[in-house]
């Protein structure tokens, strides 16, 4: 299959050496990854930076604010964040008009700290893995599951548009939810954007949101106040394998655990939320935790084993979740669980498990 970022590293480098300015618009985590992928597949080692002025931040002299007049004619840009509908749209509004180039690198968002992603290497020296998930697999989802493989290997997003279902839908596939009683668990709550899809998706007898971040739990507060939502517990904690504290990165809903993180948050392993739960009730548990979705798991031994939840956990912040993942789950109770896969949302990244108790097929 042709590789789109192949072919677009070239375009860029010839560029470049009309000496035209490589600007990243961005400086994220996202931006920092495009940045990594160009030096190590070009050779080009310098940029520039610029960001919208929503995003700048005062006394950083690394990043120019973005505004039409700042930028010069003989840069071209790269697009250094996932969501591709915004960049056709700023292309189409701001860059194109001024005769400005701009590039939106097919950047495969499963990658680890080094770097690593799935590329056809990784694929063919975790082949075996790879084969072990897919066949765990319900028949239907293994075909997602082959194309969004050979998407991150080749860099054509475009063959996933198929199999892309409306952001609305997301952790709510018809036929991997319970209907009865069910306490839900919403790992990652955020800023309670979740709560109208599960209260609309299922009899919710008990809501537990998890949110480390004071910010969007004071917006969850709001929102259980406009609901008069009695039947939500807003726990500001993270999930981890087991209780501490960790450093945490602020970063809207990209936040993440990281080593250089701008604060500290409590995180608590999910079997100790196991006294809250009625046993008689089915339990969902709804993870999306930017990578820290492995450990959760790890936090979730007991739980899991005693409850046999719904899961709905997102396979693509790390290089290894989509294999690991439900292999990690399989191990804890054998036999007990069938897997499929969701794809949603407009930036070509969110992938879903979804992981249903056999009982309730």
């Amino acid at each position: 299959m042709e590789n789109k970022r192949v072919i677009l590293a070239k375009e860029i480098e010839q560029l470049y050496e009309k000496s035209c300015i490589c600007t990243i618009l961005g400086k994220g985590k996202t931006a920092n990854g495009v940045s990594l992928w160009i030096r190590s597949n070009t050779g080009i080692k310098d940029f520039s930076y610029i960001v919208e002025d929503s995003y700048a931040n005062e006394g950083d002299e690394t990043v120019s604010v973005f505004l039409k007049k700042s930028v010069p004619e003989e840069s071209f840009i790269i697009f250094g964040f996932s969501d591709y509908d915004k960049a056709l749209q700023l292309d189409k509004d701001v860059f194109s008009p001024n005769g400005i180039r701009t590039f939106f690198i097919p950047f495969p968002f499963s990658y680890n700290e080094t770097g690593e992603y799935i590329s056809e290497e990784y694929y063919s020296n975790h082949y075996e893995e790879f084969i072990k998930t897919r066949d765990m697999l319900e028949k239907s989802s293994r075909e997602l599951y082959d194309t969004y493989i050979d998407s991150q290997i080749s860099g054509d997003l475009d063959i996933l548009d198929k199999y892309r279902k409306s952001v609305d839908l997301q952790y709510f596939m018809t036929e991997c939810i319970p209907t009865e009683k069910t306490d839900f668990i919403d790992v990652g709550a955020y800023t309670g954007d979740t709560i109208p899809g599960a209260f609309h998706n299922l009899l919710i007898s008990k809501y537990i949101a998890l949110e480390p971040e004071s910010e969007n739990a004071d917006r969850i507060r709001e929102l259980i106040k406009e609901k008069g939502a009695e039947n939500i517990e807003l726990i500001e904690v993270g999930a981890w394998n087991f209780n501490t504290t960790l450093s945490f990165e602020s970063a809207g809903s990209s936040s993440e655990v990281s080593e250089y993180g701008n604060k500290t948050i409590t995180v608590i392993a999910l079997d100790s939320l196991i006294p809250k739960l009625n046993s008689e009730n089915c339990v969902f548990i709804k993870m999306d935790i930017e990578g820290s979705e492995m450990k959760a798991l790890q936090g979730a031994q007991n739980l899991i084993k005693g409850l046999v939840p719904y899961l709905a956990v997102a396979v693509y912040h790390r290089v290894d979740d989509l294999i690991k993942i439900p292999q990690y789950i399989e191990n804890i109770l054998p036999g007990k669980y069938q897997y499929r896969l969701g794809y949603y949302g407009n930036n070509y990244r969110e992938l879903v498990l979804y992981v249903t108790p056999i009982r309730a097929m």
